[in-house]
């Protein structure tokens, strides 16, 4: 028996198994992310609607139910098509979509998901892959710059707050951005400005690296955008005629438009409408898009390099994979680190539970380099076992009888959630308790259920 061991300790050290390096994952143009949320898709389940109109709660002020967050959105009269007409149902998109003046609509909060345009030493330049919301580019209609725009101001306060976390806006850059003037008119551009959240410009949508075709002359279909049920609430024009273009609409550039008063926009018909690509909309439109972008910063993660088993997700720092009861030093056996790394727990107790802190420190600064939270799906008190007092705590969860703090128990929702549906309820609970009794495992890789 020592024999085979030192045999697969040998072997192990020329054939490492489930390596991780101390390096920045690569996501490539094209590639989605998951990062913050936002109201998106509609509530229709009249038990879940009548839940959360039990809660007396103003509107566009989030509501947690079940685990998730939701929205409730009344408006008492229309989005006009723009700030000159009235709000009248003939003037807005509103009604075509279902949506009605003094009636209550329930929105759920999704995770956003963004098209990764370029990776530059690690620093990713996104853009949300749906059209998020419908605002004017400016409430008035006047001459106006990005600089000065509503469309900013609401992008860098409202949206930036309603949509990141602490953890979230602190990876967040403030970049530096080049507001051009239009290719086409030469309308000035403005002040450069910085921004944590900005749209896309006309030179950036036609730059072939970041997957976009060179002109307009031909369909783009990732210039091509579908809006979210919450977008289409807010007024957002949908083409709703089947074939190719089929519920796409129109979103801003911050680009200007053949004048001051006109930004740049994308049509969902690039093709038959170049001149309204090039000339852009009135800037007071309420029925157009808006697809933020931004950049987030490169990362040193912990990535696995080879049959990987433990799962780094660098977007929401957290490691998961790792069974119930697995000790640090079987980790760390598994681990490849650069040199001028080391790796700190918090606590340091021996094993790696659900809410354990791994940082990874630059041994020469002692500086975090990076900092991850351990997620063992089902153990939710910590202690490294999935068992009924786990089931007991999620039920307490359900119940309102114990609180998690969405920011710093995000580990907890994550390792609670066993059915992958967003919520942490009598489910999950089930779960928990089908698991200790062997009935079910969980997939720690994937936090799902698998019959034994």
């Amino acid at each position: 028996m020592f024999s085979v061991v030192l045999s697969l300790i040998l072997l192990g050290s020329i054939f490492p198994i489930n390596l991780f390096t101390a390096s920045a994952v690569y996501y490539k143009p094209g590639d989605i992310i998951i990062f913050g949320s936002y109201p998106q898709t509609r509530v229709k389940d009249i038990a879940v609607i009548n839940a959360l109109d039990s809660r007396m709660s103003p509107v566009d002020s989030p509501v947690t139910y079940m685990g998730a967050k939701y929205k409730k959105v009344f408006f008492t009269q229309y989005t006009p098509y723009n700030s000159r007409l009235a709000p009248t149902a003939e003037n807005s998109y509103q009604d075509d979509n279902g949506y009605y003046v003094n009636t209550s609509y329930w929105f759920k909060y999704e995770p956003i998901q963004w098209r990764v345009l370029s990776n530059t030493g690690g620093e990713l330049f996104l853009v949300s892959d749906k059209i998020l919301d419908a605002k004017p580019y400016n409430v008035k209609y006047s001459d106006v710059t990005w600089e000065t725009s509503t469309a900013r101001s609401w992008l860098n306060k409202d949206f930036y707050n309603s949509a990141f976390s602490l953890l979230e806006k602190s990876r967040i850059l403030t970049s530096a951005v080049i507001n051009d003037d239009n290719p086409f008119y030469k309308t000035e551009g403005g002040n450069n400005t910085k921004d944590n959240l900005f749209m896309l410009s006309f030179k950036e949508v036609m730059t072939a690296s970041y997957g976009f075709e060179t002109t307009n002359s031909t369909s783009d279909a990732t210039r091509r955008a579908q809006g979210t049920d919450y977008a289409k609430c807010e007024g957002l024009y949908v083409y709703d005629t089947s074939g190719t273009f089929a519920n796409c609409s129109n979103w801003w550039l911050r680009s200007p438009g053949s004048s001051q008063n006109r930004a740049g926009y994308i049509n969902y018909l690039p093709v038959d409408m170049i001149g309204f690509f090039y000339s852009g909309s009135d800037v007071d439109y309420n029925d157009i898009g808006i697809r933020p972008a931004l950049k987030l910063k490169g990362l040193t993660v912990l990535t696995a390099s080879e049959n990987p088993t433990f799962v780094a997700d660098s977007v929401n720092n957290f490691i998961y994979g790792i069974n119930a009861g697995t000790t640090k030093a079987f980790f760390e056996s598994s681990l490849q680190l650069d040199s001028g790394t080391k790796l700190e727990y918090i606590p340091d107790n021996g094993t790696l539970n659900t809410g354990t802190v791994v940082n990874l420190i630059d041994t020469a600064t002692n500086q975090i380099l990076e900092s991850y939270t351990i997620v063992v799906f089902g153990d939710v008190n910590g202690d490294g076992n999935i068992d009924s007092i786990d089931a007991g705590i999620i039920t307490d969860v359900e119940n309102y009888m114990t609180a998690w703090n969405h920011l710093t128990d995000a580990a907890l929702y994550k390792a609670a959630d066993l059915n992958g549906d967003g919520n942490v309820d009598s489910i999950d609970a089930g779960i928990a308790v089908d698991a200790q009794n062997y009935v079910v495992t969980i997939d720690q890789n994937t936090g799902l259920i698998a019959p034994n």
